[in-house]
């Protein structure tokens, strides 16, 4: 019987996936979905796959992936635990992988794998939610991010039925800076969905935005945002921020920090340990709760206007998964989530099919209009 490789790759890629996720019943076995890179090197070589890089958003992570690793010099060890936190999900797509899984099947096996890892939740604690106190049993940092991927997917994708579906997972699932790039990638949606913006123009935009993030970031780092907050709010910006403003306070108060380094990049994996130090006044790893300051602060300004850019350069309804990716990168450190960005591709790769097909059965229609007309 002939296997089809491709099914036997995303097969095997899944199930590691899955598996992964069962950690909570399974000690350990998160680390099993880090046999992809060595799984997708011995598929390249059994099946004599070439490396290939189409997708806008592999570009991107592809030069953040060879960009990280040649900043390693510069910086230290946990630099090469990213590149490898990247190859993870980039190497499928790399070799070759086209998913062609059906969406909706992959939506329901994601959901049925974040019902299955908060079963202990809820046999253990009964049901909680509170939008207001950021409390909920189903609270999940990673399967929030990929049920938000799939909110947006079927927005722009109009399947209605299950954007909603995918709208109260990820609303139970409690991740709001999720909820807030739902909500910004909808706005976007609805307001530029019928106009077709040049590339430039948005990377143009998303490279301003992202600038902007930037200086909003270190005002956030500063005692008058501090006394602002105590002023209008009644608590800390420590409170205020949940400890992020110390956080970015370390990287725009480097006494190491010169003008070549803002512009080229520290060093890859700096930024762990200066935010570690920044909190605990020790050697460690800490993460700095925001891969747009990551970037800027390991690869410079140079490194994350290039990401930018590739990652804006999609000419499909993708461009709303980017913003998505985008948003929540301001806050959080997603690109190190394997299964987070692995669905992002995948999901990209199904808009790209789905435009594709709806140009197409546009064009036969038109022709067929012009044929009748004569």
């Amino acid at each position: 019987m002939k296997v089809n490789k491709q099914k036997a790759l995303i097969g095997i890629v899944l199930f590691l996936f899955v598996v992964s996720a069962l950690d909570k019943y399974i000690e350990g076995v998160r680390y099993i979905k880090y046999l992809i890179p060595p799984v997708c090197f011995v598929y390249a070589i059994v099946t004599k796959t070439g490396l290939t890089i189409k997708e806008s958003g592999v570009k991107a992570f592809v030069f953040l992936a060879v960009y990280t690793l040649l900043m390693v010099p510069l910086g230290n060890q946990y630099g090469l635990h990213d590149v490898y936190f990247y190859l993870t999900f980039l190497s499928p797509f790399v070799v070759g992988l086209r998913p062609s899984m059906k969406v909706k099947n992959l939506f329901i096996l994601f959901s049925s794998v974040f019902f299955i890892t908060q079963m202990a939740n809820i046999l253990s604690g009964g049901f909680e939610f509170s939008l207001m106190d950021s409390k909920s049993t189903f609270e999940d940092h990673t399967f929030a991010f990929v049920i938000g991927l799939f909110a947006i997917c079927f927005l722009v994708t109009e399947k209605k039925s299950l954007f909603i579906i995918a709208l109260v997972l990820a609303i139970l699932s409690l991740k709001r800076i999720s909820l807030l790039a739902i909500i910004v990638c909808g706005l976007i949606y609805f307001l530029t969905r019928r106009s077709n913006k040049p590339v430039a123009l948005v990377v143009t935009l998303a490279l301003t935005a992202n600038i902007l993030y930037i200086f909003a970031a270190y005002f956030v780092a500063t005692p008058e945002f501090s006394e602002l907050s105590q002023q209008f709010f009644g608590v800390n910006a420590s409170q205020l921020t949940m400890g992020r403003n110390v956080l970015y306070s370390s990287i725009f108060h480097d006494s190491n920090s010169g003008f070549i380094s803002k512009v080229f990049g520290h060093g890859a994996g700096d930024s762990y340990i200066l935010a570690a130090a920044s909190i605990f006044n020790q050697d460690g790893k800490v993460n700095l709760h925001s891969d747009i300051l990551k970037i800027y602060y390991e690869l410079g300004l140079v490194g994350l206007c290039f990401f930018i850019s590739l990652l804006y350069t999609y000419k499909t309804k993708a461009v709303y998964l980017a913003v998505y990716i985008n948003v929540i990168f301001l806050t959080d450190n997603v690109s190190t989530y394997p299964l987070v960005m692995f669905v992002f591709f995948v999901l990209c790769a199904y808009i790209r099919q789905s435009d594709s097909e709806l140009s197409g059965s546009v064009a036969l229609n038109e022709n067929n209009k012009s044929r009748a007309m004569f």
